[in-house]
């Protein structure tokens, strides 16, 4: 009988149907799954006015996404209602780049493969450059920009920019961007707030936990800073069929926007069902959309016609932590996801979460323009005109009340460089009266600056405005303080978790405007170099005599201690760099001192050395648990201090202290008796005050010792100073 025949061949046909049935079922289903979506997508009513955001996925509104913390993300994408009079309504800004036509550079033509690389600073030609359109490495055959749209960072601001991996420079979204970004966070405030105090709920459970921490408070500053959606990623490209790559975003893609202006798109994601493993959907002007890239692999088509995209996502401001956090998907990032989905579920379910209609976000409008400096300079009268434009360049009269109702309002005039506390309260003062002096209906739209979409509202809140009464109160005079001044854009001003008076002193104001040169106030730290004197007295008399070698050796540990700590929290270098160099002094130290002691056995010297560096290694490399990490950074408090009573016995017993400096003493005391003063003053903790003080006391006790004993280490360091110079003579003979 053949191998081959009829029977066989049907036989073989019915059990490969039989086993392969469930795999074609899931097939069959996937593929009406995509149609339904993508067809749903197209045939969506264009319509305006506000309405709720809707899932993707109706039948199953959580999708599955790729892995975070070892399992499979919980993700959400929300569709809009299509409204091309919303996106119509920001194309057509009269000062944004999308209104009329513009020439697409010859380059965007070009045949040419996209580099998986960070784009570099490339400004595109002609009218794109005047919005800082430029040229990308990953898709040549667009151009891209990069804004901000928060209202309070002024016109240009350092944000992180996704796609060139660091913090730069980006300036302010053109006007209605702002104002539908702004509407947007508005008619949705309560989900925004809801999302912060879940996550500094989701903190506090582990307080210890100095990552996850971490991770948390850089979202809760986020959240606060109004940074969600911040930057935004402007795409324009002419029309060409093209492919992107498939990708995940980074974690400025936790919270997303995508905004269709012009042009046709298709986007495919790997976010599963139990009904299919990809989802498709058909974007066209009008098409608005809520995710989380951050959480699948994606790819994006262009159509055959010239395409403009808006993507909004977080914008973190230190470029450390942006890096840090950008690609974390580690257990604690799986936690924030969940908290993230289910509030945006939530929401979606109560119908709450919805697109601002285009009357709320024309009245976010007028931001940044002339009626918050009307109001400052003519209403709160405060004088020269810097003050004016300053509040132009930051704020406007709706900015500045909701920034009062929400308690912010001293924080958002510090930010932009109104610290004066006289000058705060009489805006304060003067917001209130004028929301007593106006309705409701009035104070909703532009109140003291003339509006191109209804003139007539400001001549009726002009009329209203003659029963609007002052309150007295005292004479305001300049700022004069030289250390509060900088440019007005904001760009160099965080908000580092610090008391509002070193606020005041550590950040520059914006007050006195651009013309001013920035002489923001420093104070540089020359304790790095302390340890410097006592290497100079070594050498110099080619002796260690007098010193102790558990004091030289403690005081090494502690300082590289204090440097791992930080490093393992993953803190700025600004906030370790200069116990490093002291560490790096005091190794060099040490030898020195093993290099003139020649009766020490060297071999557990050499022992303990390498076992210190062994260890180190694997504390860096391996990490440490929460609980460890913060014993770690307590052991330099006991070390450092521990550390000077062997020195100060020695001293003692031998009446003298040899070839130690009396600088590194002076620059101890000094520094840790001021750091006694600002504790109690600024903390009144008495641990935080006990330790600088016993470390203070022990540097006390040195610098007596050097009184005391000055005559006779005078002469001990002259009889090893020709101690040095008989031998070098005898040598050279």
């Amino acid at each position: 009988m053949p191998w081959w025949n009829p029977r066989r061949a049907s036989l073989v046909l019915t059990f490969s149907l039989v086993a392969l049935r469930p795999t074609l079922h899931t097939w069959v289903l996937s593929w009406h799954q995509v149609k339904r979506v993508a067809t749903a997508a197209r045939a969506a009513p264009t319509r305006a006015g506000p309405g709720p955001l809707r899932h993707l996925v109706e039948a199953q509104p959580e999708l599955r996404g790729t892995k975070v913390g070892g399992e499979d993300a919980p993700v959400v994408f929300l569709l809009a209602p299509p409204s091309e009079h919303l996106t119509s309504y920001i194309s057509e800004d009269p000062e944004g780049p999308f209104l009329g036509t513009s020439e697409w550079p010859d380059r965007l033509y070009e045949d040419v493969d996209g580099k998986n690389e960070p784009d570099e600073e490339e400004d595109a030609p002609g009218n794109w450059k005047s919005w800082n359109f430029q040229f990308s490495k990953r898709e040549p055959f667009m151009l891209k920009a990069d804004w901000h749209s928060v209202p309070g960072w002024g016109a240009t601001f350092d944000i992180f920019v996704p796609r060139k991996n660091k913090v730069l420079p980006v300036r302010q979204a053109p006007p209605r961007v702002l104002a539908f970004l702004e509407a947007f966070r508005t008619v949705n405030e309560e989900l925004w707030l809801e999302m912060t105090e879940s996550l500094k709920v989701l903190r506090d459970q582990k307080p210890d936990d100095i990552p996850r921490t971490r991770l948390l408070d850089l979202l809760i500053e986020d959240f606060e800073e109004r940074g969600f959606f911040g930057a935004i990623e402007a795409q324009a490209g002419p029309g060409r069929r093209k492919e992107m790559h498939w990708h995940k975003d980074g974690a400025t893609g936790l919270l997303h926007m995508g905004i269709t202006l012009q042009g046709q798109r298709r986007l495919r994601l790997r976010a599963w069902t139990d009904e299919a493993w990809e989802q498709e959907v058909f974007m066209s002007a009008g098409h608005i959309y809520l995710s989380s890239p951050f959480l699948f692999e994606h790819q994006v088509t262009y159509r055959e016609d010239p395409t403009v995209a808006l993507m909004c996502r977080f914008g973190f401001l230190d470029e450390e932590q942006a890096l840090w956090v950008n690609h974390l998907r580690g257990r604690d990032m799986f936690e924030v996801v969940e908290l993230l989905t289910r509030h945006l579920q939530d929401a979606v379910e109560a119908g709450t979460l919805r697109l601002p209609s285009l009357e709320e976000a024309m009245k976010r409008e007028p931001w940044q323009g002339e009626e918050a400096a009307t109001f400052v300079a003519d209403l709160c009268e405060l004088p020269g005109p810097q003050y004016a434009e300053t509040a132009m360049r930051n704020f406007s009269l709706i900015g500045l009340r909701d920034l009062r109702k929400q308690g912010f309002l001293s924080k958002g005039l510090s930010r932009a460089g109104i610290c004066d506390w006289q000058h705060q309260k009489r805006i304060a003062t003067e917001l209130i009266s004028l929301e007593q002096s106006l309705s409701a209906e009035m104070l909703e739209g532009p109140v003291l600056s003339r509006s191109a979409s209804d003139p007539s509202v400001t001549i009726r809140a002009s009329q209203s405005l003659e029963q609007h009464v002052r309150k007295p109160g005292p004479p305001v005079k300049p700022q004069k303080n030289q250390f509060m001044i900088c440019r007005g854009d904001m760009s160099k001003i965080r908000s580092p978790q610090l008391t509002g008076t070193a606020k005041a002193m550590l950040k520059p104001s914006a007050s006195l405007g651009p013309s001013y040169a920035s002489q923001e106030r420093r104070s540089p730290s020359l304790s790095c170099l302390m340890k410097l004197p006592q290497i100079y007295n070594i050498l110099k008399a080619g002796s260690a005599v007098g010193l102790s070698e558990a004091w030289l050796v403690n005081e090494c540990i502690a300082s590289l201690i204090f440097v791992y700590y930080n490093v393992l929290s993953a803190y700025p270098f600004m906030s370790w760099g200069e116990n490093a160099i002291v560490g790096l002094q005091n190794m060099a130290i040490i030898f020195l001192f093993w290099q003139y002691s020649p009766e020490l056995p060297r071999l557990p010297r050499i022992l303990g050395t390498l076992l210190f560096i062994a260890a180190s290694a694997a504390v860096l490399i391996l990490g440490l648990p929460a609980n460890a990490l913060a014993a770690l950074g307590s052991m330099p408090i006991f070390l450092g201090t521990g550390a000077k009573v062997p020195q100060v016995l020695k001293n003692n017993s031998q009446r003298h202290t040899g070839t130690m400096s009396v600088v590194p003493a002076v620059l101890g005391f000094a520094g840790c008796s001021v750091r006694v003063l600002t504790s109690i003053l600024q903390t009144g903790d008495w641990i935080a005050i006990l330790n600088p003080a016993a470390a203070a006391f022990m540097w006390l006790l040195l610098l007596l010792q050097f009184v005391m004993f000055y005559e006779t280490t005078k002469k001990i360091q002259q009889e090893a100073e020709a101690k040095k110079n008989s031998a070098a003579e005898k040598k050279a003979e």
